[in-house]
């Protein structure tokens, strides 16, 4: 028969898991896209994180070791799933988008902040060649055909999109 410990063998309150989750999901999800994550798996491996976090009871631990295993743990998952899909994983890079994270805390928001307002500095081709590419993840060929382009000028348009975006976000980077 299985017994329950009483309060005087575990003299830790346990930490209430719903209360301790709070904001972190979102934190966590943000982190995995800003690792290359795509959004619905970012999803399910923040899901799968924070039932590991529950499992190990990380909750008790101190705030920022808690982000610090959650982290962790979701980047693990991260490399796994990518191992699972047979995708290449290059950990340096990886690694290298975990200490800017780590290092430089800019805030998620104010990186979208950057990226939207540097978008409408962007001329309206331009930017509908992004969106068919990124958003709606076209072929060059699809882009071609739906901005009246060669394959050769669909390239060109995206390679000075995304060298305008960059220097911009670099910009403001810089001013911050």
């Amino acid at each position: 028969m299985h017994m329950q410990p009483n309060a005087s063998e575990n003299p830790e309150p346990r930490v209430d898991a719903a209360a301790w989750v709070g904001d972190r999901p979102t934190e966590v999800w943000r982190f995995l896209r800003y690792l290359g994550c795509e959004p619905q798996l970012a999803e399910d491996l923040t899901q799968d994180t924070f039932l590991r976090a529950i499992q190990h009871e990380i909750g008790s631990r101190e705030p920022s070791a808690a982000m610090s295993w959650l982290r962790t743990t979701a980047r693990n998952l991260f490399v796994d799933e990518l191992r699972r899909q047979r995708r290449r994983v290059d950990l340096e890079q990886l690694d290298r988008l975990v200490m800017a994270w780590e290092c430089e805390p800019r805030p998620f928001e104010d990186m979208l902040e950057a990226l939207h307002d540097c978008l409408a500095t962007l001329g309206e081709r331009e930017r509908q060649a992004l969106e068919l590419r990124y958003g709606a993840r076209q072929s060059r060929r699809a882009i071609g055909k739906a901005l009246g382009l060669q394959l050769g000028g669909v390239k060109a348009l995206l390679q000075r999109a995304r060298r305008r975006l960059k220097a911009c976000i670099e910009r403001r980077n810089d001013d911050a």
